[in-house]
């Protein structure tokens, strides 16, 4: 069995066995699901990006987060991964929020209305490449704006900074993911069904575009 929406990405540090899954037959599990990885970014803005969303204890998360996060990068974080005594097989999306926090800063990834300058829509562009060619299964984004930030004001409450992007920025990512015939994993807004439209048009193979 293959696990691919896993948020195991805090738990594999604690506990890299990951038995639950394998009594239950899993054999491969994928983290950096709904636009979130621990692969870029500090160990303050990954927890409260993470906390919340998956209800659990800040102050467990983050100082573990503080004392094992030595890694920056996507290849760091799978060799890091790789030395841990892992149960099942473990792979991984690109998580954009992460990404998006990381290039941006914190503060302008979580602002209504503010666009990556061009320069941080190709270094964002670089993550996901060096991600993919490191074998990374694909991009994961966020657009349902229910998963909120943890931590402390100003922050805290907002959407993950992966639902302030516009589609014209996810279609810059993807373009690195359909080079390489990588997975698109995203979470819809279930609030309008103009979002799903939205998913389907840009995974549909379109001319010569490749589909996702």
């Amino acid at each position: 069995f293959i696990d691919f929406h896993t948020h195991y990405d805090a738990e594999v540090e604690v506990a890299p066995s990951l038995s639950e899954s394998l009594r239950h037959g899993v054999t491969t599990v994928f983290l950096g699901s709904c636009s979130l990885s621990l692969a870029v970014g500090s160990p303050d803005e990954l927890a409260d990006m993470y906390c919340r969303v998956e209800a659990l204890p800040d102050e467990v998360v983050r100082p573990l987060l503080r004392a094992a996060k030595t890694w920056e990068g996507h290849a760091d974080y799978y060799r890091h991964l790789d030395a841990l005594p892992l149960g099942p097989n473990v792979a991984s999306f690109v998580g954009h929020s992460a990404i998006r926090a990381n290039v941006m800063g914190i503060e302008r990834s979580l602002e209504r209305g503010v666009v990556p300058t061009a320069q941080e829509l190709s270094r964002m562009r670089d993550l996901v490449g060096e991600g993919l060619d490191e074998g990374y299964v694909g991009l994961s984004i966020q657009t349902l704006p229910w998963d909120k930030m943890g931590g402390t004001e100003p922050y805290r409450s907002r959407p993950l900074p992966s639902t302030f992007a516009r589609w014209s920025e996810y279609r810059a990512l993807l373009q690195e993911v359909r080079a390489r015939d990588r997975v698109f994993q995203g979470v819809p807004n279930v609030s309008t069904k103009v979002n799903a439209l939205l998913f389907m048009l840009e995974s549909v193979p379109l001319f010569d575009r490749k589909p996702l």
